[in-house]
């Protein structure tokens, strides 16, 4: 791109019509510079030949025409290598915008094309450029969430915290990113209030050529900058992923967000195991119940046992309860687990759900609450320790019989 950032674009519209309507769009725009023609794509190739090589393709299609469209971004991708290419269509579904999303088009601009939905796609383009030649950043961080049982909010731990940490963050484009793996009971988009008809199920069908354009073309975006990969919407098997395609997952997602957070199903899976092997911090969430407390020995024996106890961790008792004698049995289950809790998120039930139900940060709710205060101290301590702080945490002491808090001391 030039230095003055001006935005070159080549765009092979379907007939003359076409052409004289971008061209209409565009003409006031001083930050590109569109070359239009029109006309079929191999003549239209032929006549910009003696042009310099664009920095963006835009190609009208047609989503009555998938063979011919399958053909044309191939044929834009052998001529012009590396470029990003947009589409524009009238009337394209839902199921042809994956078909493109997994030919590697950036982006679908509906016609007829607006003004600002033009811009808006060219700063995509810009953006990408910026980060393709930008220097070393710092290296990205992986955040996994882990379940000490069934129910124990850490999905809504996982979704109010990445957005505290997106609404921190320094560039304009999106930093954090937000991963549901959980692939049967996965509602991380949900509780943010986030369409999840694109969501992990369109990486899965493009695994063969999945790149960093794919994982944020099929993100939800989020007011606060947050973007989240939602989980299937139906219920899938859990060894519908391995390990190899979770791994190049989070190689893209490092490469394109500083900080990559992990909801993770309660089971252990081979992938599962993958994906907490290549995480910089694990947050495991717990009730102060004895069935909890069983699954956190459980889990940080495994970890331990799996070559994982190296990883730092942080405990986290979530909807801790402030009643009289809360405090003497929260000791209690410490000293059954044989370590302290490093954070503790208040029961505020009534203030969550209204978050949740109306698909908000509970900072929209209640800013100045308790349970707003303590998912800040969550999300800075998570900050912390990205940021340098290692911390390996004692494993529980092994014991026969029923944990309670009461005895297992």
């Amino acid at each position: 791109m030039e230095s003055s950032n001006l935005l070159r674009v080549a765009a092979f519209m379907r007939d003359r019509e076409s052409a004289a309507s971008l061209s209409a769009v565009s003409g006031a725009m001083s930050r590109a510079r569109f070359e239009i023609y029109s006309g079929s794509l191999a003549q239209a190739l032929q006549a910009s030949a003696a042009q310099q090589s664009p920095d963006a393709v835009l190609l009208e299609i047609d989503p009555q025409e998938a063979e011919n469209t399958r053909d044309s971004v191939s044929v834009l991708g052998e001529a012009f290598p590396g470029t990003p290419v947009i589409a524009t269509a009238a009337g394209a579904e839902l199921e042809y915008t994956r078909l493109l999303m997994r030919l590697g088009v950036l982006d679908l601009i509906p016609q007829p094309i607006e003004h600002h939905e033009l811009l808006s796609v060219l700063d995509d383009v810009r953006r990408r450029a910026k980060r393709l030649t930008a220097p070393h950043r710092p290296p990205s961080r992986v955040v996994a969430f882990l379940k000490a049982g069934g129910g124990c909010g850490a999905t809504t731990l996982a979704s109010q915290t990445a957005v505290t940490l997106a609404t921190r963050r320094t560039q304009k484009e999106p930093e954090v990113c937000l991963l549901d793996l959980d692939m049967q009971f996965g509602a991380a988009a949900l509780s943010i209030d986030l369409d999840d008809r694109v969501c992990l199920n369109d990486l899965l069908e493009a695994r063969e050529r999945i790149d960093g354009a794919l994982m944020r073309s099929v993100m939800g975006h989020h007011e606060s900058g947050l973007d989240v990969l939602a989980a299937p919407r139906a219920l899938m098997p859990l060894d519908t992923l391995t390990k190899e395609f979770v791994g190049d997952c989070l190689a893209l997602a490092r490469a394109e967000y500083q900080t990559v957070v992990l909801d993770l199903p309660l089971a252990w899976t081979a992938w599962t195991f993958a994906a907490l092997k290549q995480s910089d911090l694990i947050v495991l969430v717990a009730q102060l119940s004895v069935s909890s407390l069983r699954c956190v020995r459980r889990q940080l024996q495994g970890l331990q046992e799996h070559g994982l106890g190296g990883i730092p961790l942080r405990l986290v008792l979530n909807r801790n309860d402030r009643s009289w004698g809360a405090a003497s049995r929260r000791r209690e289950a410490e000293q059954a687990l044989g370590r302290r809790f490093d954070f503790t998120v208040v029961n505020d039930e009534r203030t969550v759900r209204e978050a949740l139900n109306r698909g908000v940060p509970v900072a929209k709710v209640a800013r100045w609450s308790r349970v707003n205060k303590d998912l800040r101290r969550l999300a800075d301590g998570m900050a912390l320790a990205l940021a340098g702080g290692s911390e390996v945490l004692a494993v529980p002491p092994k014991a026969s019989g029923r944990v309670a808090m009461s005895e297992a001391r």
